[in-house]
């Protein structure tokens, strides 16, 4: 959690005893006068942490008299007006005021653990604002139509935002150029859905009250990172149709079911939540759960099985954590995932494996091949044996006289795993089988393709 800094008091007998100053604060003048130098020739006014009371001073950007050279008269190509970057950060006493207006044309506003209670301003205010950072105050309600449509970075992370707040009209608020939006220690029962976020990219909203994300109903078709930690959500909406979402971050919530997520999702993090099952609901019999996912955290929730089918189509999956859940038995599939590395199953119901093994990977995906029905285990081996053949410099693949009604699905899972190899191929070989189709995905797992022999 996000700290705030404050000078403290000293106790008072002990500094009179040493002759010390005890006030809370005092500016810092070498500290504002160099800043105001740099700012009235760069336009960039750095300020944070300068024990700043108020604003006026660290504004005033006009030349004082003694800082003017008598033979030749400087004059400041930036003054408050044409400032485009404004640090105040770390002024712990320094309270909101509208001298801050005259900055129109501000492009980066940083204004962290500040004093600031409340943010007046409106669209007309910094109308070609781009980053606005005010973490670490005090604020209560955030007026979201008083941002500029050019902003693309908001951060308020760190206050005591109960509401934010829309336009009283009907018609949504739009802010086009919102990349990223960060509202995470506050105490936010919703995220209004009356906004039109475009371009969004980076959603963070943990550690607030949230019970709901009706939001993530609109169509974000950028949107790439989701973290919702630390709230109080029972369920979540449908989030396919969000497409480019590849990180989701729901850890320390109340659900009870396996969100339904799109298949680009390469890491999910699902710790100390209720779910009882992996498996969606109303997902479809075809339908592959997660088929790029490459970390999957699911600890301490009560998950009872894992099922072996949705297990086998994680090929990419690296990192799998089930710790503290109710499982019983760990399906043979999943000694076959060649990427694993890295599975944690500690606390859970599992009588067939020894504790000992528990915390050993290699060790249990070896055990969990063993189970494996016997034409299994054959298939792998094959896989194996055919792949080293084609690896040798070759570009044709061959699976002639094999007798073969269909090419074995096993063989295609690991091709597409092997990316090299698939390029080195031009020409497939499968005469003498009882082959009627070829599957597309074979085609498309093969971009370098020139012929088949069938015949």
């Amino acid at each position: 959690m996000a700290t705030r800094k404050f000078r403290q008091k000293l106790n008072p007998n002990f500094a009179a005893a040493h002759g010390l100053d005890n006030q809370v604060s005092e500016e810092n003048p070498s500290r504002i006068n160099t800043a105001k130098k740099k700012a009235r020739d760069t336009g960039k006014l750095a300020a944070n942490d300068a024990n700043l009371l108020n604003l006026k001073n660290i504004l005033d950007l006009k030349v004082i008299v003694k800082e003017v050279s008598l033979e030749k008269s400087y004059v400041p190509t930036y003054v408050a007006e044409n400032l485009t970057f404004l640090d105040i950060s770390d002024n712990s006493e320094l309270e909101w005021d509208e001298t801050i207006l005259q900055c129109s044309l501000l492009q980066t506003l940083l204004a962290r653990h500040c004093h600031f209670q409340e943010w007046k301003t409106n669209t007309d205010a910094f109308k070609n604002l781009e980053k606005l950072d005010l973490s670490g105050n005090f604020i209560k309600e955030f007026k979201l139509d008083c941002l500029p449509k050019t902003i693309r970075e908001l951060n308020l992370s760190s206050n005591q935002i109960e509401h934010l707040l829309l336009p009283t009209a009907e018609r949504d608020l739009e802010l086009p150029n919102l990349i990223k939006l960060s509202l995470q220690e506050n105490q936010l029962g919703n995220i209004p859905s009356r906004v039109d976020m475009p371009m969004l990219r980076d959603l963070h909203c943990g550690r607030n009250q949230l019970t709901e994300l009706l939001v993530l109903k609109q169509n974000f078709p950028n949107l790439t990172n989701l973290d919702a930690s630390n709230n109080v959500l029972t369920i979540l909406p449908d989030l396919q149709h969000l497409t480019s979402l590849t990180t989701i971050q729901l850890d320390f919530n109340k659900l009870t079911q396996f969100p339904k997520m799109p298949s680009t999702v390469v890491r999910v993090v699902l710790n100390e939540n209720k779910i009882t099952a992996l498996q969606p609901s109303k997902m479809e019999t075809d339908e592959i759960l997660l088929p790029n996912v490459a970390v999957l955290l699911i600890r301490n929730n009560c998950l009872t099985e894992l099922e072996g089918f949705m297990v086998e189509k994680w090929t990419k999956l690296k990192t799998l954590d089930l710790y503290g859940n109710s499982i019983k038995t760990l399906p043979y599939q999943l000694g076959f995932l060649s990427e694993l590395s890295t599975l944690h199953i500690e606390g859970n119901q599992l009588r067939s494996i020894g504790s000992s093994n528990l915390s050993n990977t290699p060790a249990v995906l070896q055990l969990l091949r063993r189970r494996a029905p016997e034409t299994v285990g054959e298939n792998v081996r094959k896989v194996s044996t055919i792949l080293s053949e084609v690896l040798v410099k070759s570009t044709t693949f061959t699976l002639e006289n094999k007798k073969l009604e269909e090419l074995p699905k096993e063989l295609l899972e690991e091709l597409q795993r092997n990316p090299v190899v698939c390029n080195r191929i031009k020409h497939l070989k499968l005469t003498n089988n009882r082959l009627l189709t070829i599957h597309e995905d074979w085609i498309a797992t093969l971009p370098r393709l020139i012929s088949i022999h069938l015949d």
